[in-house]
């Protein structure tokens, strides 16, 4: 079970099985989440908040996610 929690600070935190595992910073740019851990990733926000891995940033360079790697965090609260 992967699941981030994302503080009011602009800092979230990845946790794995319940154990974390890293933290990073998370910026609202329009309908996007932008994270930056171990590389920069970029999720849309869905309607009804939970957000889907759909980008990442490889060189500096936007590339898409292909979707079966997409992935979706539900929002919990």
């Amino acid at each position: 079970t992967i699941k981030h929690v994302y503080l009011q600070n602009g800092v979230f935190e990845h946790f794995a099985n319940d154990e974390l595992e890293a933290k990073g910073t998370w910026t609202v740019v329009g309908e996007e989440v932008y994270l930056a851990m171990n590389g920069k990733y970029i999720c849309r926000i869905e309607p009804n908040g939970d957000l889907t891995a759909i980008s990442y940033f490889k060189s500096g360079k936007r590339t898409k996610l292909p979707k079966e790697s997409q992935h979706t965090f539900k929002k919990i609260k």
